[in-house]
């Protein structure tokens, strides 16, 4: 397990993009706009740099207006559901009903997965998603590009 981790953060930091698909990709934004004004939250699956998958996770905040939390027993059966297709949690999303796709410092601080890319859905303008990713360790933030694979 170790490995797989290691190698899979060379690739991240070596390609610094993450593949998309774009039914993922659809998925995620309409799931952000079902749920406005409260920030959503799921995992997406795949191997290495790829996501073949998006699931969402209910979002178990106090303040779901200006926070997320993945639901730890929704979340643990969809890491379950993803590994028994061979797949591996590459990225994590969540959304911002009112803000940019950046990561408020509050996500900076609360981001406990190293080796997984953040991808935020960004709603300040409904019209226009701002969808970015991320890779955020230890505080430091860097981008990753987002390919549409199809």
């Amino acid at each position: 397990m170790y490995i797989e981790v290691t190698y899979r953060l060379v690739i991240m930091s070596l390609t610094n993009a993450l593949a998309i698909g774009s039914e993922a990709l659809k998925q995620i934004i309409d799931h952000a706009y079902a749920e406005y004004p409260y920030e959503v939250c799921g995992l997406m699956g795949g191997h290495d740099t790829t996501v073949e998958v998006a699931v969402p996770v209910a979002n178990a905040s106090l303040t779901p207006h200006t926070a997320f939390e993945l639901e730890r027993q929704a979340m643990v059966d969809e890491i379950i559901a993803l590994q028994r297709a061979n797949l591996e949690v590459n990225a994590i999303y969540h959304s911002h009903p009112n803000g940019p796709g950046e990561p408020s410092e509050r996500d900076i601080a609360e981001a406990t997965w190293p080796d997984a890319v953040y991808v935020i859905i960004g709603l300040a303008d409904v019209e226009a998603p701002d969808v970015r990713a991320w890779m955020i360790r230890q505080g430091d933030v860097e981008p990753v590009e987002i390919v549409i694979a199809d």
